[in-house]
């Protein structure tokens, strides 16, 4: 006959505190294969989906074109087990010689595992000058007689950054004529204008990542230096729209839309290449006050000011 055992209490106490480790440690074990599976796939889709240069490259100039009055460079990025964060600069396009420089302000986009943006990027509450004046294009206003008032009440020595649009929409042609024969420099040039989306511009500083630099004929391995002028500004600029706007396709049309960007609009502008505006950051008031006076120009209103203080003064 089966004996059985007396009944002990510490045996008991102990084996319960054993079982509940076993199960606490077996549950450690199951969550800890689970989040490194989770970051190893995540890793792994991201990886061969979708979060390539190509993608980068559409988020990037997407982020640079809804906000044309910002620079916008790439800071860094956080990668998490659903998303990944990317981190950019965002700086406001400020007058030449302006020598107090703006602090950046950080632009955070998620992306998901397959590409997509769920919601649009998180942008600080900054607005500039330059943006309220972009908005104002294409409404008529203001007139050429109030331009010409503003710009008579301000020191005629400073450097202004200002917005010069045209009458008439002209051709690549028409512009690389009108920049020199103004001895112009065209930061940024306005290539559509409608009312409640942003206007669609382009610089050859714009896409960094589609630089076209017209420029550099040298032959491989050698560099020939760049000379900035007018003419090459509108070209590069050009160029580099064009350049960007082909490598977008149907499927980038829900990632252009959190931009509030539409693609049939973009592939308009950049076939038709008409300048309906510019950004300039290098003209004195009193350039701007001549510049005015010629009948292509519409308008000009300026969106900051800036001393030059490179000056140099000879004592007699």
């Amino acid at each position: 006959m089966l004996e059985i055992p007396d009944f002990d209490p510490k045996k008991m106490r102990s084996a319960i505190r054993r079982g509940y480790f076993r199960v606490a440690l077996v549950l450690l074990l199951v969550a800890s294969s689970g989040i490194v599976s989770s970051y190893l796939a995540t890793g792994l889709l991201q990886r061969r989906h979708p979060l390539t240069d190509s993608l980068l490259i559409v988020i990037e100039g997407s982020l640079r074109m809804s906000d044309p009055a910002f620079e916008v460079s790439y800071r860094d990025s956080r990668r998490g087990s659903l998303t990944t964060t990317y981190l950019y600069d965002r700086r406001p396009l400020r007058a030449a010689g302006t020598f107090v420089e703006e602090a950046a302000d950080q632009v955070e986009v998620d992306v998901g595992l397959f590409g997509d943006i769920e919601s649009p990027p998180r942008l600080p509450y900054i607005r500039s000058r330059l943006a309220d004046v972009l908005e104002k294009l294409g409404t008529g206003k203001p007139t050429k007689a109030s331009a010409e008032a503003a710009l008579s009440i301000l020191p005629e020595d400073m450097t202004a950054l200002a917005v010069v649009e045209f009458a008439q929409p002209l051709t690549a042609d028409q512009a690389r004529a009108f920049v020199e024969e103004h001895n112009a420099l065209p930061t940024r040039v306005v290539y559509g204008v409608q009312q409640g989306s942003a206007p669609i511009v382009s610089g050859p500083e714009m896409f960094p990542d589609l630089k076209a630099v017209l420029t550099n004929t040298g032959k491989p391995g050698t560099t020939v230096e760049r000379v900035v002028t007018g003419p090459v500004c509108l070209a590069e600029g050009l160029a580099e729209l064009r350049r960007w706007v082909g490598t977008l396709g149907d499927d980038d049309a829900s990632t252009l839309a959190v931009f509030n960007l539409d693609l049939p609009r973009l592939k308009q502008a950049a076939s038709q290449g008409l300048a309906y505006a510019y950004i300039d950051e290098v003209r004195t008031v009193k350039e701007l006050r001549t510049l005015l006076k010629d009948p292509q120009v519409r308008s000009v209103q300026v969106a900051d000011l800036a001393y030059n203080l490179d000056i140099e003064v000879v004592d007699p």
